[in-house]
Parts: C-alpha cells; structure tokens; sequence
C-alpha cells in the first residue's frame, strides 16, 4: 500500500527548505498528501516579576505565532502542486509531545537531523529517539544539506531483529520506487554462513513484492556505522533502512553499533523504523 499522508516537520530555528522539496517530491511520486507541523515553546522568564515575565511571554508567543504564519506560507509556497493535498499544523507548545499526538495522521514522518546533542533543547526541537520510540511510524531522517532524494538505490541495513523487519515493511512503498535494493547484513562472527541465509531470505522476500534486490554479507571491519555509510557509497545509495532499538535500548540506534550521535550526523537520508 503506498503512502498516502506524509508528515514534515517544519523547524522554526533551522533551515527547512531540502526537506520540504523532498517530502514534495515524494508526495508526487506516491500520489500522496503533505501535512507540515511546527511546535515551539515560549522561554520561561524566571528573573523578572510577575508583571514584567507575563509581557515578555505573551510578547514571546506574539513572536512565535508570526514565524509559525511565515514558516506555513513557506511551506505552502515550497510544495506548491506536488501534493495531493497540503495541511498545516502548528501550536505553541513541546514540539515531540505535540508532533506525537498528530503522528496518527500520517503514514510516514519525516524530521531533520544534523543536531548537536549537547545543545539540544526540547522546547524548540523534536527528539528523534524519543519520537521513534512512542510514535507508532516509520520516521525519514533528513540532513539538512541534503537536497534530492531519489531513492533510486537503497541500502537495506539488515539484522534479524523485530525493529529490521518492521523497518523493511514499513519502507516497502519507498522500496517499490527504486530501481536496486541492497540487503546488507555485516557479519559480526566468525561465520557468515547465518548472515548469508537471512540476507537471501530477504531478497527473496522483497522479489515476490516485485522488488529488485540483491545481498551482501560482509565481514565487520570497522565500527558498523561507519561500514554502512562506505556501502552506502559504494552502492551509490541515497537512502538506508534500518530498525531502531527501543526500550532501555533506544540510545543505539542501527544494529546495536551505531550511536545516536552518528545516526543524526548520517549524510543521507535514512528511514528508523521501530
């Protein structure tokens, strides 16, 4: 079934342009409708009185209801015909609780990544972990200096896990755009042969949903983040699944190896699914 309701987050601090041409871009391809969604909070003023704190809230709010207005106009004006349909949401308010309770809305969410999580601020940025964890949708990453995303070669990051298997479902509307799928399980033992079974268990899967794909099973030779982003490369793919750990595990990100950290710093798109 292909996606019908796309989500973008719109983020009134950080450049959203390349992310909204691309959530345009595929909602052209799968005949589908663009949600845009924006959440901000007014800063607390702890050192001014009572009288003098609620004017520089209420001037606050003033200020982010006028950038939410421009950031919806920009929204409107980026997507232009591309989508079925365009909706916008936004609140004063936390953006991951509010993004949250709308991600019923939508098929497929997309955020950006390139954060610095020792600045992060939750009043004015969505968790990408904490959302994933709780929000019931595939989630696509993406960089902000990514502009295009054609999906023409995907990178499958695989692992035999529940999060990898519902990743790769969750992504089969984007994988039937694509011209090669690239099944990539990186072998962490001595022998490969279990890798290679379920590598080819799911290629096999994919081609009887009319998907092109084929496997590879490679050796662990450097940490498993950074061997995904060189096969990325040398597949020449633009885009990788991959399942996201949860629970007491979803700080490690891709198969266990990859950190938060290099997740949001991936220089390609990447859809998490949980």
């Amino acid at each position: 079934m292909p996606f019908k309701s796309l989500m973008v987050h719109i983020d009134l601090d950080r450049p959203n342009d390349a992310r909204i041409k691309i959530a345009g871009t595929l909602a052209e391809r799968c005949g589908a409708g663009v949600i845009g969604i924006a959440a901000c909070r007014a800063l607390p003023f702890a050192y001014s009185d009572g009288y003098a704190a609620g004017r520089l809230i209420e001037e606050e709010r003033k200020a982010i209801a006028s950038r939410m207005k421009e950031a919806e106009t920009r929204f409107r004006g980026l997507l232009g015909g591309h989508a079925k349909f365009t909706e916008w949401r936004s609140a004063i308010g936390e953006p991951t609780e509010y993004i949250l309770d709308h991600a019923r809305a939508a098929d497929l969410i997309i955020l950006g990544t390139g954060y610095r999580e020792d600045s992060f601020n939750p009043m004015r940025e969505v968790d990408p972990a904490q959302f994933l964890a709780a929000a019931g949708r595939p989630i696509l990453l993406v960089p902000h200096d990514v502009e295009r995303l054609t999906a023409k070669n995907v990178l499958i990051a695989w692992k035999d896990t529940r999060e990898a298997r519902r990743a790769v479902l969750d992504a089969l509307p984007l994988l039937s755009l694509c011209e090669n799928a690239i099944v990539a399980q990186i072998s962490e033992g001595n022998d490969p042969t279990t890798a290679e079974t379920a590598v080819n268990d799911v290629v096999v899967w994919l081609s009887r949903h009319g998907i092109k794909a084929r496997g590879l099973a490679p050796s662990l030779l450097d940490s498993v983040a950074q061997q995904l982003d060189s096969l990325a490369i040398e597949e020449d793919a633009d885009l990788i699944i991959a399942g996201a750990y949860g629970h007491s595990r979803f700080r490690e990100w891709v198969l266990g190896g990859a950190t938060r950290d290099f997740m949001m710093r991936m220089p390609r798109c990447v859809l998490l699914a949980h």
